[in-house]
């Protein structure tokens, strides 16, 4: 009885672990993040981020996959103006 009680405690544990991590964030937050992270700026309009949610990409994710991800889940579309 105590090993499959502390089996479901581990699973608890496992399963709130993942969830945090699944957590939708603020649109505008996510790619304030992905600036820091490859060192580029996004240009947008405030009223075309604000209200949407969406769980942030996998940190091994290539700049390509990130974005491809942001416009399969935003439906907004994305474009790379200048490459310096």
């Amino acid at each position: 009885m105590r090993r499959t009680s502390c089996i479901f405690l581990l699973l608890v544990c496992f399963l709130s672990l993942k969830a945090q991590q699944a957590t939708p964030k603020p649109l505008k937050e996510v790619l304030q993040t992905i600036e820091k992270t490859h060192g580029l700026n996004f240009t947008y309009l405030d009223a075309n981020v604000s209200g949407v949610q969406v769980i942030p990409p996998a940190a091994d994710m290539s700049l390509s996959e990130i974005l491809s991800y942001l416009q399969e889940k935003t439906f907004l579309q994305y474009r790379q103006i200048d490459q310096q």
